[in-house]
């Protein structure tokens, strides 16, 4: 899967609107969302997301739940609803386990978004 484009894969929900929302619909978009990925990572056909731009909050966590994430140099990823104190709406947890996953006490992709920073793949690729 992949984006429209070259500016996102998925820039997520917008903040501002989640805002004015009512708690029960805030937790309605949050099942929703989880609903989504989990179904995604359950897939028995391999998935890739095709990072082609933008990749925060949500879409962030889509391409988390995807076996294989491809990068373009200019991609960036965060969890940007983590610095005003909201929890990601799929949990912003790893994806589920796969053998294609970091050596012990290697940070990973949420690790890295976790701490508000946004990450470019140009960069990150490298290290």
């Amino acid at each position: 899967m992949t984006g429209a484009g070259e500016k996102a894969f998925c820039s997520g929900a917008d903040l501002k609107e989640r805002r004015a929302m009512e708690a029960d619909e805030r937790w309605a978009h949050n099942r929703a969302l989880n609903s989504f990925a989990e179904s995604l990572a359950r897939l028995q056909i391999p998935t890739v997301a095709a990072i082609n731009g933008l990749a925060l909050g949500g879409g962030f966590e889509i391409s988390l739940a995807c076996d294989f994430r491809v990068a373009a140099d200019h991609a960036t990823f965060a969890l940007p609803e983590v610095g005003l104190g909201i929890v990601p709406g799929a949990g912003g947890h790893p994806a589920p386990p796969s053998p294609h996953r970091p050596e012990q006490g290697q940070r990973t992709d949420t690790d890295r978004a976790q701490d508000r920073r946004r990450y470019r793949a140009r960069n990150e690729h490298r290290k």
